[in-house]
């Protein structure tokens, strides 16, 4: 009886190591997501700020595109 009970104890041991085990996978699985998750947004306001940077270089040719034409509107008023 008392092999028995012995074994009965070996295998509830087991199954708590078991659980403690698969609790400490979990924890590391969620804390894993939770750092890809993180980066998906980091990459994500990163893309949104270089779109933001393109579209301010672009207003910034077409405002330098602008002056120089409005420069030689100017320089041909001018000489006229």
């Amino acid at each position: 009886a008392s092999d028995a009970k012995e074994e009965a104890q070996k295998e509830y041991a087991a199954v708590q190591a078991a659980q403690k085990q698969a609790a400490s996978e979990k924890k590391t699985s969620e804390q894993a997501q939770s750092q890809v998750t993180a980066a998906e947004q980091k990459a994500k306001q990163e893309e949104a700020a270089a779109q933001q940077a393109q579209q301010e270089t672009q207003a910034a040719r077409k405002a330098t595109q602008s002056a120089e034409q409005q420069l030689q509107t100017e320089k041909k008023n001018a000489e006229q």
